[in-house]
């Protein structure tokens, strides 16, 4: 493990799909124009030739990820055949029609010589993590009086924190990023715990806006906050947690976790 604030491509996508399955999420819809190559992909060829490579390619995590956490992926690719050997299903889109072509994708394996390449040792997917409450804050350091904007190109400005929002897709609308903004800030100045469950806390505040309507989040001091809010996913809220800079996170499971922080961006780009 390591902590970075000026992530690779390679490392990034790693942070994200690990903070998905964190998150809850049990499918990842993956586009190939989108990834970074030698995260998705190492050939024969380039295994033989960089034999101290650190990054575990996707392909041969994807059924692991599926066999121990329970999480599909569909995959949208047309560059490579790495995995032709790792997919359970095989689908190609010909003159706009889509086609099962499982069976002659493990023709064309057989027939070319292409076998799955040998699995690592198996990672560690459980990995649901505590927030430290201290930098939690809507205040800025060292200052009296709380900040709260989200910016015309996605950012949102909370307390120090400069969020980009931009990555988060199904963030969809003006009213969506405000209602985020505003869910955080509830979440962290009713918050008077040290150490902090984010799942178990965001459960209860959404069960709480159910009652109440979302409009229990809005405050009308923070005047450069659209009025209109529409509910984002709890996803969502929590993958701008883990945009954070200035937060902690710890290991579930230790109590201690002010002697085991480490920062929210490892690896996220």
């Amino acid at each position: 493990q390591f902590t970075t604030s000026h992530a690779s491509g390679s490392t990034s996508q790693a942070a994200n799909i690990m903070e998905a399955v964190e998150a809850g999420s049990r499918l990842l819809l993956i586009d190939e124009d989108k990834t970074a190559t030698n995260f998705m992909i190492r050939d024969k060829s380039m295994r033989d030739l960089v034999q101290k490579e650190p990054i575990c390619p996707f392909t041969d995590r994807a059924n692991e990820l599926f066999s121990e956490a329970g999480v599909s992926t569909i995959l949208v690719i047309g560059g490579s055949g790495e995995y032709l050997t790792v997919a359970n299903q095989i689908y190609l889109m010909d003159d706009f029609r889509m086609q099962d072509t499982t069976q002659q994708a493990r023709q064309v394996c057989a027939r070319h010589g292409i076998k799955p390449n040998q699995h690592p040792e198996k990672a560690h997917w459980e990995n649901r993590r505590k927030l430290a409450g201290q930098n939690f804050t809507s205040y800025p350091e060292n200052s009296g009086t709380e900040r709260l904007k989200v910016t015309e190109q996605g950012f949102l400005l909370f307390g120090s924190e400069q969020v980009d929002l931009r990555g988060l897709a199904n963030i969809a609308t003006t009213a969506q990023q405000t209602a985020l903004a505003f869910i955080l800030r509830h979440w962290a100045i009713t918050n008077n715990q040290a150490v902090i469950d984010p799942y178990k806390a965001l459960d209860e505040l959404y069960s709480l806006m159910i009652k109440k309507g979302i409009d229990m989040v809005y405050s009308s001091f923070f005047t450069e906050c659209d009025r209109f809010l529409d509910l984002p996913r709890k996803m969502e809220v929590l993958f701008a947690l883990f945009r954070m800079r200035w937060v902690r996170f710890g290991k579930q499971k230790d109590d201690a976790v002010n002697s085991s922080l480490i920062s929210s961006q490892t690896m996220v780009k």
